[in-house]
């Protein structure tokens, strides 16, 4: 609980990461220097670790990744701005290593994209992800994001939030809404270039439903939308679905 990196000290050149927090609560993290991590997570990685807050004076360069999470670790409001991505091999955003939420989560807008580079799954019986206005969301060659639980991505008219393909090569899977407890609402996002399957879709429903989609844009994908053994869907509210390779 709580553990504080708050004095300098040189964390370099250790054969895996420079620090993991497993099944934590509040880090805080600033002035620190973490150097020479090449392994597939990087430099800094959290696994079920929740109000991570990274602050000011960090020193974050020459690693894989500066930042590693999985999907059931959050950072807290104050970490904004404070994301090191510069000066790394990966140097677009904060990495997502997929799993699966064990509880609500939130996606705060940091002022770095999340790049998923794994499965992300949110799972029923509790399992909820709230992605915050402005928020980009990338994801790599064959993965995207399922829910069998709670989504809830609203956005607004000057701060959308964006789903879509890391480079210009990969083929991700689009957003999958899987069984009777989803329960997804989406406002002001674009979800765009979801190619990898020919049934892949901008959203992907199968036997369950979402609450509300409004004022969304899906583009670019092979479906816009794909519903299977869906009751009673709705589409009431304006989006505006385009350029999809099928329907």
């Amino acid at each position: 609980a709580s553990p504080l990196l708050t004095v300098n000290n040189v964390i370099q050149d250790n054969a895996a990461n420079g620090l993991v927090f497993v099944s934590c609560t509040n880090p805080q993290i600033t002035n620190q220097t973490v150097t020479g991590h090449a392994v597939a997570t990087g430099a800094l990685y959290f696994q079920n670790t929740t109000g991570i807050r990274l602050g000011t004076g960090n020193v974050i360069t020459g690693n894989t990744w500066a930042l590693t999470i999985d999907v059931s670790s959050e950072l807290d409001a104050s970490s904004a701005g404070n994301v090191p991505v510069a000066g790394n091999t990966n140097n677009d955003g904060l990495c997502v290593r997929g799993g699966s939420t064990p509880g609500a989560r939130t996606w705060r807008q940091l002022g770095v994209p999340y790049i998923v580079t794994g499965a992300v799954q949110i799972s029923g019986g509790g399992g909820a992800l709230t992605i915050e206005p402005g928020c980009t969301v990338k994801f790599e060659d064959a993965v995207g994001l399922s829910t069998y639980g709670g989504l809830t991505a609203v956005g607004t008219v000057g701060q959308g939030i964006l789903f879509t393909r890391r480079d210009a090569t990969d083929q991700w899977n689009g957003l999958d809404f899987a069984g009777a407890s989803v329960s997804a609402t989406l406002a002001y996002c674009t979800v765009e270039r979801a190619t990898r399957y020919s049934t892949s879709a901008a959203i992907y429903v199968n036997g369950g439903g979402w609450r509300s989609l409004q004022h969304c844009t899906l583009r670019n994908n092979t479906f816009g939308i794909y519903a299977s053994g869906v009751a009673s869907p709705l589409l009431t509210v304006n989006n505006v679905i385009q350029d999809n390779a099928a329907n």
